[in-house]
């Protein structure tokens, strides 16, 4: 099975409600990245995932889901080396108390 982006309409409308919809889903198997934009209302999963369970995920932790577009993922190891590395910072300088986008990658 190969990966594909799946892009989902969902209703976030608090922090409570982003890491509940982001532990949600990387429960589910074949989840290789994971990334909200809170302002938008977009869900966006990257990996070997059924869509269908996705939604399924997101609207069990009680929140609105909607697909919008499945198709084909980017280059996951090109954007994983221009990132920074983040691992030898001190969790204060990579702490922000207000965040409107969230990545997670598995």
């Amino acid at each position: 099975m190969s990966a594909k982006k799946i892009e989902l309409k969902v209703g976030i409308y608090c922090e409570k409600c982003k890491t509940r919809v982001l532990k949600a889903v990387a429960k589910l198997k074949g989840v290789d990245e994971i990334t909200v934009n809170a302002e938008k209302g977009i869900l966006t999963v990257v990996g070997t995932v059924d869509p269908v369970c996705v939604t399924t995920q997101v609207r069990k932790a009680g929140n609105y889901a909607e697909i919008t577009s499945v198709g084909p993922p980017r280059n996951l190891n090109l954007r994983r080396l221009n990132l920074p590395s983040q691992r030898n910072q001190s969790p204060s300088s990579r702490c922000h108390h207000v965040v409107t986008n969230a990545s997670l990658l598995l």
